[in-house]
């Protein structure tokens, strides 16, 4: 079992993290495991709806410019971005839960408005969130888990990195830029003050 500081990121973490665990860092894999329909770049959709296009690894994290919406109608595809997957789109309640041995330690949360993650300090009913899966079990004493409308989108063998009683002060503020890749406007989280 891994069981490094839970305050290191997956760069550091990365490295000291047995070969047969690493698939943990692999958002594709994680969704596979889970039957959601996604598939990696150049592997079309099939069904139309609403796509999260994604680097298949991130180790410096997903505010890092690493999320794009993608709309399938039946007839257009997404370009072929190597290194990337697509999976369809969750909504709802956005969710971060820490766990040691399998049990909440730390949580925050928010909801999308607009262009706008609103984020919120931990509950003190506790998170929403308490599914620890089986497919995770017995891999890392800590464990991040990220939970869209109750879907895990994301694990890694570590703590969140918001700080406790400071969540209330930060929201994340979808940045525009343009896309080379796609070629038109996208977005990328960035932490703005309240």
């Amino acid at each position: 079992m891994i069981n490094v500081d839970p305050t290191l990121d997956e760069r550091e973490i990365y490295p000291q993290v047995p070969a047969a665990d690493r698939w943990i860092f692999n958002k594709l894999e994680v969704a596979e495991r889970q039957g959601f329909k996604c598939g990696p770049s150049g592997v079309p959709i099939v069904d139309p709806g609403v796509y999260c296009i994604r680097p298949i690894y991130n180790l410096a994290g997903m505010a890092d410019g690493g999320v794009r919406r993608f709309v399938f109608d039946g007839t257009n595809q997404p370009d072929i971005i190597p290194g990337w997957f697509w999976c369809q789109w969750f909504n709802g309640y956005h969710e971060w839960v820490s766990f040691t041995d399998g049990v909440p330690v730390d949580w925050s949360g928010g909801t999308l408005q607009g262009r706008l993650l609103v984020l919120t300090d931990n509950d003190p009913a506790g998170p929403r969130n308490t599914r620890y899966p089986n497919l995770i079990a017995d891999i890392s004493k800590h464990m991040l888990i990220e939970y869209i409308g109750g879907k895990i989108i994301e694990v890694a063998p570590r703590h969140q990195y918001f700080i406790p009683g400071k969540m209330n002060q930060v929201n994340f503020r979808a940045v525009k830029w343009e896309d080379p890749y796609f070629g038109r406007e996208t977005f990328y989280w960035k932490a703005v003050d309240k």
